[in-house]
């Protein structure tokens, strides 16, 4: 007779069933952008502060455009075309392999090309955050579900083409 005590103890909580959405992304691998400040003369105004005039000036922050729009864009559909439900809810465990282009003085015509680890700018806790951001509201609701991040960056092997490789898992609560 086979009985598996496990199953008759007071207080067991049978494992939830997990979720895994696995997918590419194929673009190089963007760093979340450090936000720019300006100062900013509305209009002219201008002020009276005792016998000074003084203009009406404060500092605007901004976050810059560009390349980080485009990576966003390309994790969105992919991870729309692996996820087509809604949000998952719950901690979740994050996993992402980013894959940078490999340098040009790295190329050999007989030698074998490898991956090997990127130690150089951008850092990948930025390129984490570029990641975490796009597939908010996507994915999971808030990016403050992410529990657990494991996350590599190397580059390129051989003619291997830059991308980012995603996986998210549901994690029990408890």
């Amino acid at each position: 007779m086979n009985h598996d005590p496990q199953l008759t103890l007071p207080g067991v909580i049978e494992p939830e069933q997990t979720t895994r959405i696995e997918f590419t992304i194929p673009h190089e691998p963007v760093a979340w952008p450090r936000a720019g400040h300006r100062i900013v003369w509305p209009n002219g105004a201008a002020t009276m502060i005792g016998r000074r005039l003084m203009r009406k000036t404060f500092v605007s922050t901004y976050a810059p455009e560009g390349p980080i729009r485009t990576f966003k864009a390309a994790a969105q559909h992919s991870a729309k075309a692996a996820h087509w439900g809604e949000p998952l809810a719950g901690p979740l465990k994050l996993t992402a392999l980013f894959i940078f282009p490999r340098h040009a003085g790295k190329f050999w015509k007989t030698k074998f090309m490898p991956r090997y680890l990127k130690m150089t700018k951008p850092d990948l806790d930025n390129c984490v955050k570029a990641l975490k951001d796009a597939l908010t509201s996507i994915v999971y609701v808030d990016d403050a579900q992410v529990a657990v991040i494991n996350a590599e960056a190397w580059h390129a092997s051989g003619y291997e083409e830059p991308h980012v490789f995603v996986e998210i898992e549901t994690l029990p609560q408890g």
